[in-house]
């Protein structure tokens, strides 16, 4: 991985590759810092970004797909991790421990 990643990032790439089973590259995974410097809108405050705009693992992450068997396949893949999958456009998802889910926050606050 070129890309500087944590533990936890690298973790969480090994099980979405090994959930897809096909090649995953490299250039769709960002960092939340990278996404914040892309300016874009949701996914800045993840743990990590997934582009899917096409490829073998869109089907894993966007639900327009309807490959619902697969969506289901890698949220549990990524669950024994502590982490979840939003979809966030129909073109990426962040990743996230659900402590970071905007329904734990209030006023910016954490509430459980």
């Amino acid at each position: 991985m070129p890309k500087k990643f944590t533990s936890q990032q690298q973790d969480i790439i090994r099980t979405i590759r090994d959930t897809v089973k096909n090649p995953v590259p490299d250039e769709v995974f960002y960092t939340p810092e990278e996404w914040k410097e892309r300016r874009e809108q949701y996914g800045t405050d993840s743990l990590l970004v997934v582009c899917h705009d096409g490829g073998d693992h869109a089907p894993f992450f966007n639900l327009d797909y309807e490959a619902y068997a697969r969506w289901e396949e890698m949220i549990a893949a990524l669950r024994p991790l502590g982490v979840y999958s939003e979809q966030c456009t129909s073109w990426y998802s962040a990743i996230y421990r659900p402590s970071m889910s905007p329904d734990n926050i209030t006023n910016g606050r954490k509430t459980r």
